[in-house]
C-alpha cells in the first residue's frame, strides 16, 4: 500500500517538528539578507545614504525613495511593488518627473503599520 506524499510529509513533520522548525529558521535567516536586501545594500553604500544616516527621524520620514528602494524598504520584489502601485494598494507616490515616481519614507512606514494592524 502506498502512502500519499502529503500524509507521509505530515507524519515526518509531526515527529521531527522541533528540528524542522530550527532548520527552517536557520535557512530563512541565511537566505533573507542576500535575497531580500540586495537593492537596499546597493543604496547603503552610496554617499547619499551616509549623508542621510545622521538625520533626525522627522526629517528622515520625508526622504523620497525610488521604486527599487521603496520595494526593498517594504521587503517585496520590484515587480510586486509595481503591481501594488498599479492596483492602488500602495501609498500614493510623489511625481518626481514625467516618468519617475518616488515614495516618502514616512508614508511607507505608515502604510506598513496599517497593513500590520489589518492583519492582526
Amino acid at each position: 500500500m502506498r502512502i500519499p506524499h502529503n500524509l507521509l510529509l505530515a507524519q515526518l513533520l509531526r515527529q521531527n517538528a522541533p528540528r524542522v522548525e530550527s532548520a527552517l529558521a536557520q535557512l530563512l535567516d541565511a537566505l533573507q539578507p542576500s535575497f531580500v536586501t540586495a537593492e537596499a545594500a546597493q543604496f547603503q553604500d552610496t554617499p547619499a545614504a551616509h549623508a542621510l544616516a545622521g538625520l533626525p527621524s522627522e526629517v528622515a520620514r520625508h526622504r523620497v525613495l525610488n521604486t527599487a528602494q521603496a520595494a526593498a524598504f517594504c521587503n517585496v520584489s520590484i515587480p510586486h511593488w509595481r503591481r501594488l502601485y498599479r492596483a492602488g494598494k500602495a501609498p500614493p507616490p510623489v511625481q518626481l518627473s514625467t516618468r519617475k515616481l518616488g515614495w516618502r519614507t514616512g508614508d511607507l512606514i505608515d502604510w506598513l503599520a496599517s497593513r500590520v494592524r489589518e492583519a492582526a
